[in-house]
């Protein structure tokens, strides 16, 4: 009974300084929800009537970002409660509380109101990566204070902060009272800090939440007003503080240096420069056309058990062998990094891998950096985004809706189908991507990417009987092979119900891999780890079947798409068209580990470290021969390796401005 008494007053009656905590974070909550407002209510001439409960939508979605930034504000407040139970502490830490919230309002005010007029500026959200390039001028300062009601915008926030601080005054009065039995603050105590990091996590889903949580729709606007402009600030001053070093390791060269280098390394007989200033290139006049374009991007599939790379492997892989005896087939391509979130920035975006995070999470990405999608949008396609697991995961949504996808289909859209712990099976993919194709009208840009091949290496029932016995395979006890075998299966099918289409003959389909799979350990980042089967298939458009045996990577692929279309636009990409090309390269970021390949011959480079170079004897064994520094060949591609890296990134960080 006494129990039941005790718990009914903690419910009843929790501890003050807790009180005090929760209402400070609803607080911090509402202040949000006022800035969005007010966000809201400048975009008031550029909305769509039609779109009004889209945008009314942005206010529900904002809340989980607006809960991340409002959790970590109230972190300090929390730590520091089990310091002050006397009620002498109490009272200090009320008066304390007070003014932290009330200085929190006016930050939080002033942020929110430099970040309404930083959007009509720059259309995009207040962040330290443009701004420090852009605003903190002596021109931009002064163009401020003549063009914007700054004195105004402080009074009226100075007014915001008093009533905060009233409001914490009054509220604390009432919320006042010892904090002395142990078993109440302990509870209240864990009851907070499961809130707090549900908050900074954004929930419990497998990754913390990204800006790409607001991009709920396609409707830009409604984006960019669920966007909390503070979460979005800190975000990059994160990028800002972890790019500070990585900007000096990677000034190799003087910029304009590196650049002439970068664009000779890039530049094909099929298209030209459009300036000297920038990567902007131009297909040369040929016909155009607009096949529909399948890109499969396969997870975790490795060249080493393929059997057009590796006859050693046919039992796994014979559809896809198949496709590339009638196709363009590469056998030595590279994954550009090791993780999906770093293939899939370079397959889309014809971008390598950087250090640090992954392109698709940073907030360069966050508005239409060059894309495949937003390329083809110029020509009226329609772009859709088809994943089997939670398209949240590692921002891929996000990516995928902020640069030109019309529509991401995940897993919830298909919640009923059954699949593994990452995915849905990929045969119910698969023909789901049949339907889309079926039931276009415009030029479908259709992105799919499997799941299955990953552990748990589960197959569905229905095709245990159909994948060969892999029982003598000693890789993960053939589970690896199994898996790759249905996914090649589910191609199978999938292709062959493609072929009695009316659009088949007008589409090309690409079959690449993510990342590969860490196969080989005897040293560290053994480039066949990285080596992925890469084939483009479209027997209609591309008569004549190639086998191509020189490095390429993820980056190639869109513009040897482009090419292949004849597209007629200006474009920026980092990879070359391969079918216009006579050499090739390719490069891998692990970390802060740099591999170049170009012909036969790898640089590797620990960054600002050790570099060596190896002449590679036989690509599938990574037979090797070191040679030495003082060879001429060592600078030359040191310096060719190190300037594509150096333009890469800061390319990368002038997208948007």
């Amino acid at each position: 009974m006494d129990k039941l008494s005790n718990l009914k007053k903690f419910i009843l009656s929790p501890p003050g300084s807790f009180l005090r905590l929760w209402w400070g974070f609803i607080y911090l909550m509402l202040l949000f929800t006022f800035w969005r407002f007010v966000f809201f209510l400048y975009q008031i001439p550029v909305l769509e009537g039609s779109n009004w409960l889209v945008y009314l939508k942005s206010f529900y979605i904002g809340l989980r970002l607006d809960a991340v930034v409002a959790a970590y504000l109230i972190l300090p407040i929390f730590l520091s409660i089990f310091w002050n139970l006397p009620p002498r502490g109490q009272s200090i830490y009320s008066k304390i509380s007070i003014w932290y919230f009330s200085l929190l309002t006016i930050i939080i005010s002033y942020l929110s109101a430099i970040d309404i007029f930083f959007f009509e500026e720059f259309n995009t959200h207040l962040n330290l990566l443009l701004l420090q390039a852009n605003v903190v001028r002596e021109e931009s300062i002064l163009y401020l204070w003549q063009e914007y009601p700054i004195i105004i915008i402080t009074l009226g926030i100075s007014l915001i902060g008093w009533l905060g601080y009233k409001t914490f005054t009054k509220t604390s009065l009432r919320l006042m009272r010892p904090d002395t039995r142990w078993p109440n603050t302990l509870a209240a105590g864990v009851l907070s800090l499961i809130i707090l990091v549900s908050a900074i996590r954004g929930g419990w889903q497998e990754r913390p939440i990204d800006w790409g949580h607001a991009m709920f729709s396609d409707n830009l606007l409604a984006n960019q007003i669920a966007l909390n402009g503070v979460f979005l600030l800190g975000r990059s001053a994160i990028e800002l503080s972890s790019e500070k070093n990585l900007r000096e390791s990677l000034q190799f060269f003087s910029q304009d240096m590196a650049f002439e280098q970068t664009r000779a390394m890039i530049a094909g007989f099929n298209d030209f420069f459009v300036d000297e200033y920038s990567l902007k290139r131009k297909i040369k006049e040929k016909p155009s056309i607009t096949p529909n374009i399948v890109t499969v991007i396969l997870e975790s599939h490795v060249a080493s058990f393929c059997g057009y790379i590796n006859p050693a492997e046919k039992r796994v892989t014979p559809i896809l062998d198949s496709l590339a005896s009638q196709g363009i087939a590469f056998t030595r391509c590279i994954a550009n990094g090791s993780r999906s979130a770093f293939g899939i920035s370079s397959i889309l975006m014809s971008w390598p891998v950087l250090p640090g995070l992954p392109l698709i999470s940073q907030v360069e990405s966050s508005r239409e950096a060059p894309c495949m999608a937003t390329n083809l949008k110029q020509l009226g396609y329609n772009s859709t985004f088809l994943y089997g697991g939670d398209s949240q995961f590692d921002n891929m949504q996000g990516f995928a809706i902020a640069n030109g996808y019309d529509a991401v289909i995940d897993r919830k859209n298909l919640s009923s189908l059954p699949g593994t712990m990452w995915g849905i099976y990929d045969h119910y993919i698969f023909d789901y991507a049949l339907e889309l194709l079926d039931n276009t009208d415009d030029p479908l840009n259709l992105t799919l990417f499997t799941t299955t091949n990953h552990q748990p290496w589960e197959l569905p029932d229905v095709y245990e009987a159909s994948i060969p016995d892999f029982s003598d395979v000693t890789f993960r006890k053939g589970n690896v092979h199994r898996t790759m075998a249905y996914v090649d299966l589910v191609i199978g099918e999938f292709m062959q119900k493609a072929q009695s289409r009316v659009w088949f003959d007008n589409t090309i389909f690409v079959f690449v891999a993510d990342h590969g799979l860490t196969i080989y350990r005897d040293k560290f980042e053994d480039l066949r780890n990285g080596h992925i089967p890469l084939v483009i298939y479209a027997p209609a458009i591309l008569e004549t079947p190639r086998l191509i045996d020189k490095p390429v990577s993820q980056v190639d692929i869109m513009p040897t798409l482009l090419g292949i279309i004849g597209y007629p636009k200006e474009f920026v990409a980092m990879g070359r068209d391969v079918l216009a090309n006579d050499g090739a390269f390719a490069s891998r970021i692990t970390n802060d580990y740099f591999i170049f390949m170009e012909n036969d011959l790898l640089y590797t480079e620990f960054l600002g470290q050790k570099s060596k170079l190896y002449r590679i004897d036989d690509f599938l064994s990574m037979s090797q021969l070191e040679i030495s520094q003082a060879d001429d060949r060592f600078k030359i591609y040191q310096e060719r390796s190190r300037s594509y890296l150096q333009t890469a990134f800061l390319q990368f960080k002038s997208f948007g401005k």
